[in-house]
């Protein structure tokens, strides 16, 4: 009774730990995102110089917090409920995809001396996962943070080495990850894909797989598959200036609110015309199909 009581203090007590921390880190990038002051090409050099410089916190918390921080600065940026003009968002995402090399070298780092942390292993995935989402990572492709990703995915159930919660950060760090591979025909990353890949349909044939790791598995091959099915120059789309949220351009001008909903509903009826107008053209990536 007292072990499991003692148990149970534990982790109540991690618990209150992660929570505290995920506040802190939230707090943090939300100031990173709208203070004016802090440069936003500055934003992530500054933080990893803090870190690396503080000697007054034991190494193991200082890189849980960097890890948490990178992931959650990584998702405020790019969360639509952030209240920040449209023109410094642009500037803050520009300054966070030009310093996402040295994210992904930081993360595979951590990934080398993590020694089965669970805790860090599950801020890393997340950190991947967030960056792989709006960012170019082929630079400085996270190969062994990879590695490790797909291990956990196809990791059997009844060893309990892993969570569902997990499996799931493994899973999203995969999908984003690999979904960077395609088009690409450098063989550093077409090799990982092709291998991943072959990994991952082996393992999703096993009948000793739980629904739960085969609906993972399946989740990232279809993910692929649509990736390689997409048009290639969807990225160099001419942005858009009457869109809203995330999708608003940093130089909008503001108008009436009436005004503003005519222009988009005129753009709306050109867009249709353009694309009756236009013949269906989506080149694929056969290699990965």
């Amino acid at each position: 009774g007292e072990w499991r009581g003692g148990q149970s203090a534990i982790r109540t007590k991690s618990q209150h730990a992660r929570t505290t921390l995920t506040q802190l880190a939230l707090a943090t990038s939300a100031l990173a995102c709208k203070m004016p002051s802090w440069e936003p090409m500055d934003i992530v050099s500054t933080l990893l110089f803090t870190f690396q410089n503080d000697s007054s916190t034991p190494t193991d918390s200082k890189l849980l917090c960097l890890c948490a921080l990178l992931a959650l600065l990584a998702q405020e940026a790019n969360c639509r409920d952030l209240s920040i003009h449209p023109a410094r968002r642009e500037c803050v995402l520009d300054g966070l995809k030009a310093a996402s090399s040295d994210v992904m070298i930081v993360l595979e780092q951590l990934a080398q001396s993590c020694q089965n942390d669970a805790s860090l292993i599950s801020y890393i995935l997340e950190a991947l996962a967030s960056w792989a989402e709006f960012s170019n990572i082929t630079q400085a492709f996270p190969s062994v943070i990879v590695d490790g990703a797909v291990q956990i995915v196809c990791s059997s159930e009844g060893d309990g080495q892993h969570s569902s919660t997990l499996k799931q950060r493994a899973a999203n760090a995969t999908r984003t990850s690999l979904s960077q591979c395609i088009w690409y025909r450098s063989e550093n990353l077409r090799g990982p894909l092709a291998q991943h890949m072959a990994t991952l349909r082996k393992h999703v044939m096993m009948h000793n797989k739980s629904s739960e790791t085969r609906h993972l598995i399946t989740e990232i091959l279809s993910a692929l598959a649509m990736e390689a099915c997409r048009e290639k120059e969807i990225d160099n789309r001419d942005v858009n200036p009457y869109a809203t949220g995330l999708q608003a351009a940093g130089d909008r001008v503001y108008v009436k609110y009436s005004k503003f909903k005519d222009l988009q509903r005129q753009q709306k009826k050109a867009e249709k015309k353009l694309a009756k107008a236009r013949a269906i053209d989506i080149e694929v990536d056969e290699e990965v199909l």
